[in-house]
């Protein structure tokens, strides 16, 4: 019951700073209407300017995980984002907004790192992939959410009101979380061996986490393989926005579009996801590796389709499905692959580290990229730029399955020898 109690409350933290990830794109049109943004400006506020905070303080939220308890660690993060959600609704200027996404990303960036210290507290290695399919589920859930939330109630209530509403919302989960789970922590794990002062200090875990990185070629590349696969999360920042703008949707219809596609493919394919990978790897004799592989290319042809089909095929249809399964599926297993390649006593140091590499170097370099290199197409006078640019990104998520065909290669010669 107590490990139910842990999984629900954070599942339910990662819907809501999903959700308020996602609001800012969700409402791309109407945000950079309404402020004056440029595509640019558009892709630096929801992109690099936030994830770029958020990375770096990855790796710091993740050795503070793996030394205190990780429920105040997150509980101090929630209550930080939630006030810095309110306040964005009140934005008036590219400055206005940008200032608390800042803040927004340093709260943010303790949830991955305390979630996976908790898990690896409360749950067995044979169950990684199934429990942290069942977490990212809630972020899954997030992003299809903030578009539909934008496109069926954003009218209604304005973007505006919908910020101040989720900041109270996280406000209400914080106090749950610290009431309820904080205690669960402390009596579980390694909290029952040793005092919160005596485990391992920061700048040790860091040495650690450089020495992982220079002596394990394993670890580096599924990194590298995780965060490629968030190219197309910096593709989606620019979802609403390509919808309106080159495929003729209206404003609204553009959010509650992507995101009723979104919510009705990520509840379902992230409950397999995980458990599908685990099953895999153990009748087939096989790797979570060769699972992402088979994944990845079977849904590029689909993904590729989406951006050249027109609005009223059926390939523009299964090309959105796919866009939302490719996200979702194989997400756990991704997830818990990096896990199964780092060392075990800095696991949520890794988490943080991994997450920096995902945000600062694929999805804030990734929305930026788009952003820029639309407005440069824009100039010169091309059809569809933003288009374009988005066939770019999708290759580049597609880059992910030399990585994993790579490490099934070298985990199936090390496991003959």
């Amino acid at each position: 019951m107590q490990r139910a109690i842990v999984l629900l409350l954070f599942f339910s933290i990662n819907v809501i700073s999903y959700v308020d990830r996602h609001l800012l794109p969700a409402f791309g049109t109407q945000i950079s209407a309404d402020l004056g943004l440029t595509r640019q400006q558009f892709g630096f506020v929801t992109g690099f300017a936030f994830v770029a905070v958020y990375a770096i303080s990855g790796p710091i939220m993740g050795a503070l995980a793996d030394r205190y308890n990780p429920a105040k660690v997150v509980g101090a993060g929630i209550a930080l984002w939630s006030a810095m959600t309110a306040l964005t609704g009140r934005a008036t200027s590219f400055i206005s907004v940008l200032m608390p996404r800042l803040f927004v990303g340093i709260g943010e960036a303790t949830l991955h790192p305390s979630a996976a210290k908790a898990f690896l507290q409360l749950f067995s290695k044979d169950q990684r992939a199934t429990i942290f399919s069942l977490f990212f589920l809630g972020g899954h859930i997030g992003i299809g959410l903030a578009y539909w939330l934008a496109g069926t109630l954003g009218e209604a209530l304005g973007w505006r009101q919908l910020f101040f509403y989720l900041g109270l919302a996280g406000m209400a989960l914080c106090v749950l979380l610290l009431i309820s789970v904080t205690p669960i922590l402390r009596s579980k794990g390694r909290y029952t061996q040793h005092a919160e002062h005596q485990l391992t200090p920061l700048m040790t875990s860091f040495k650690k986490l450089e020495h992982a990185l220079r002596s394990s070629a394993r670890f580096r590349v599924v990194i590298v393989g995780f965060a490629l696969v968030h190219m197309l999360y910096a593709s989606n920042q620019f979802m609403q926005i390509w919808l309106a703008s080159e495929r003729g949707f209206n404003d609204y219809t553009a959010s509650s579009l992507f995101g009723s596609i979104y919510l009705s493919v990520a509840i379902p394919s992230g409950l397999l996801g995980g458990i599908a990978a685990d099953a895999f790897a153990k009748h087939f004799n096989s790797t979570k590796y060769a699972f992402l592989v088979i994944v990845f290319t079977l849904t590029a042809p689909l993904l590729f389709g989406l951006r050249l089909a027109s609005p009223s095929s059926v390939f523009f249809d299964i090309g959105l499905l796919a866009s939302a399964f490719l996200l979702t599926f194989p997400y756990g297993a991704m997830f818990s692959a990096v896990l199964d390649e780092a060392p075990e006593d800095i696991q949520s140091t890794a988490t943080g580290f991994t997450m920096f590499a995902c945000n600062v170097l694929v999805i804030g370099g990734g929305t930026w990229m788009i952003g820029a290199l639309t407005d440069f197409l824009g100039s010169q006078n091309h059809a569809q730029p933003l288009t374009s640019t988005l066939l770019l990104a999708d290759a580049i998520t597609l880059l992910s399955i030399l990585c994993f065909a790579w490490l099934h290669r070298h985990q199936k010669a090390h496991a003959s020898t």
